[in-house]
């Protein structure tokens, strides 16, 4: 392995851990105010009999964010649905091939859905002045975390990706060496 890459793998790699835990934290706050907003719409509505009419806007608006701030988390973890099962039973130049066939085709998918849908679908909310019903601000900030993550889960892609190529296997799924 040469010098330059593992110095840019291992930074990668330490920018990718760094944000990961970013990610993790936000993902507690995030799921938390989920549940205090979901239960301030249980109480409001049964003790209060007057639901505030926010509070199911904003669940779905955190239920979103929390869905795909999990999406990147689980991917970072290699939580997240796979063949490995499968993919163990070959042989291992096989192994190696799916691990590249695997993120090169994530890879293309955050780009085109993520990141290009993504980004088209939150400049046409901004552009169309799109409002949330309930809440005071643009439906511009719900659709700003499709980008958000497919940037995320591309760079956790891209650092697997070159892990793999540079001969770190460690933690890589459905890899036996």
């Amino acid at each position: 392995m040469s010098m330059p890459s593992n110095l840019w793998v291992n930074g990668l790699v330490s920018i990718n851990n760094t944000l990961n835990k970013m990610i993790n934290k936000a993902l507690i706050w995030v799921t938390a105010f989920l549940a205090l907003d979901v239960l301030w719409g249980v109480i409001s509505r049964f003790l209060l009999q007057s639901q505030s009419p926010w509070t199911e806007e904003l669940a779905r608006f955190l239920l979103v964010w929390m869905a795909l701030l999990g999406i990147a988390s689980v991917f970072r973890q290699q939580q997240h649905l796979g063949i490995n099962i499968l993919v163990q039973k070959f042989d291992s130049s096989i192994q190696r091939w799916s691990v590249i066939a695997k993120n090169l085709i994530v890879i293309v998918f955050v780009l085109l859905i993520f990141i290009d849908g993504g980004s088209k679908v939150m400049l046409n909310s901004f552009v169309m002045d799109q409002q949330m019903v309930a809440l005071p601000f643009a439906k511009f900030w719900l659709y700003a975390m499709l980008p958000v993550t497919g940037v995320v889960i591309l760079a956790f892609s891209i650092e697997e990706l070159l892990r793999f190529v540079y001969g770190d296997k460690s933690n890589l799924p459905g890899v036996s060496d």
